[in-house]
């Protein structure tokens, strides 16, 4: 009885009609990093007046990744379809979904919504009508430029806890301060991330490094043998590794830091052994850290294999639920995808002038 289904990173551009007519107790499907577009959502819809022996299958999902689709937009009762969906992401859909209209879920029990990085400008006021349940909602990273305190419906207010509206343009914020004690919201470090929203795109800084890479001693052969081969040799850039860059005599933790401080980005390539390495997550902690005081757009995440979750610690999971990471794949096609995305983060400006300091 399948209940997860992960379809990740494997540039498919449309979805047969019955192609999950059997999956009746699927749960969970992952459609994230594929080249998808609104047209298959559009079939969905239509399942359940043509295709109800299809229909069935989707009954089920409580959770549905998107993520780094190609939606342009959002239409009304779009996700109508999926009655128990709990969460939904669709985060860094092409920098294009400009709007989204009215009722686009008119879903009761949807908790958590993730739009992060769409160059949403704003919504209608009914489009989250009918959401008595949601609590999270995260919007960072789009052009939002005014919130009114009616953006959201009274319902839904009373029972929203968390609102994630970082990196936005904003020039009015009309949300009075009884309003946010009333109803709770945690707007995280709005005034800080508005300021750093507008700081210059372009980094004049001259870092010794393009990226540090962290990895575990057993990924060392992917790293050596794959990465370096690409970065390094076609692409010109200059690595950072602890095991060839490391000064020898001085402090582990000396090196790191002066490593970290020294590159435009940092690269972590993730693995089953790397989260059960303690001194990896040591190196996460103090990356984590480094990110925090100087910006997400520093870091680079790869994911070399599904982690168990046994193995996903907190920091772990914090970093993977704000940060969109490249999926490695053992096909050509898959390869040639996931390179051509690293070779665009890796050349992405970073928007800091100088060295940046990592406290410790």
């Amino acid at each position: 009885m399948l209940v997860a289904l992960s379809l990740r990173n494997n540039s498919i551009v449309n979805i047969d009609g019955n192609a999950f007519s059997n999956l009746t107790h699927l749960e969970t499907l992952d459609l994230s990093q594929n080249v998808l577009s609104e047209d298959i959502l559009k079939e969905w819809n239509e399942m359940r007046y043509l295709k109800k022996q299809h229909y069935r299958c989707l009954l089920g999902i409580t959770n549905l990744y998107l993520n780094g689709n190609l939606f342009s937009e959002l239409k009304s009762n779009q996700f109508a379809m999926f009655p128990m969906l709990y969460k939904i992401t669709l985060s860094y859909v092409g920098c294009a979904m400009h709007t989204i209209e009215r009722a686009v879920f008119n879903n009761s029990a949807l908790k958590q919504i993730f739009f992060r990085g769409n160059s949403i400008m704003g919504w209608k006021s009914n489009t989250f009508e009918n959401m008595t349940k949601l609590k999270k909602l995260y919007l960072s990273s789009n052009q939002i430029t005014t919130l009114e305190e009616n953006i959201l419906p009274l319902e839904l207010r009373k029972n929203i806890t968390d609102i994630e509206l970082a990196r936005n343009p904003f020039s009015s914020f009309l949300v009075t301060g009884a309003v946010m004690y009333r109803y709770r919201w945690h707007i995280r470090y709005f005034i800080y991330m508005v300021r750093y929203s507008q700081r210059q795109e372009v980094d004049n800084a001259d870092y010794e490094y393009d990226a540090f890479v962290a990895y575990c001693a057993p990924d060392r052969t992917w790293v050596i043998k794959t990465l370096l081969p690409v970065l390094e040799g076609k692409e010109n850039l200059k690595l950072c590794l602890h095991d060839r860059d490391f000064q020898v005599g001085k402090l582990i933790v000396d090196n790191i830091v002066d490593s970290i401080q020294g590159s435009r980005k940092i690269i972590i390539v993730l693995s089953n052994e790397f989260a059960q390495s303690g001194w990896c997550q040591f190196e996460l902690n103090l990356i984590q850290r480094h990110v925090l005081e100087n910006g997400q757009r520093l870091l680079v995440v790869v994911m070399l294999e599904e982690i168990d979750t046994r193995h996903v610690t907190k920091a772990m999971r914090a970093m993977l639920q704000t940060t969109t990471y490249l999926m490695w794949g053992e096909e050509e096609y898959a390869r040639k995808a996931f390179f051509n995305r690293l070779r665009m983060l890796l050349h992405k400006s970073t928007g800091h002038q100088g060295r940046r300091r990592l406290s410790v």
